[in-house]
């Protein structure tokens, strides 16, 4: 769940700051997004933070699913991106061999697929 901030201004005292959590780092370090949520002015307190509440909801819902999918990635897009991410975890012989077989079987069957949700 996304932490949300009351933070007011002079001009509108119903903004937010709004703190979303996706997971970790390949280094142990947790990974947050940060946005703001401005609602209207007229609104009460109560009102305006129970708009941020669902603001922040659909965020998580977004990064929930992978922080880095723009709506239009195919697998073998998915795959380059998951041998840059976790070569750094992997010893080089086992790389070169998830290379291979990625390659050599995985790829001419599943690669131009489109990931979609």
């Amino acid at each position: 769940m996304a932490r949300i901030e009351h933070r007011p201004t002079k001009k509108n005292p119903n903004s937010f700051k709004i703190i979303s959590f996706c997971g970790y780092d390949g280094n142990g370090k947790q990974i947050k997004k940060y946005d703001k949520f401005v609602a209207s002015p007229t609104l009460s307190y109560k009102k305006a933070f129970a708009e941020a509440q669902k603001y922040a909801l659909k965020l998580d819902d977004k990064y929930k699913t992978n922080p880095y999918y723009d709506g239009s990635m195919k697998f073998s897009e998915l795959a380059e991106l998951y041998f840059e991410i976790h070569a750094c975890e992997l010893k080089p012989q086992t790389i070169t061999t998830y290379k291979s077989s990625y390659e050599n079987h995985i790829k001419p069957l599943l690669g131009i697929l489109s990931l979609t949700a």
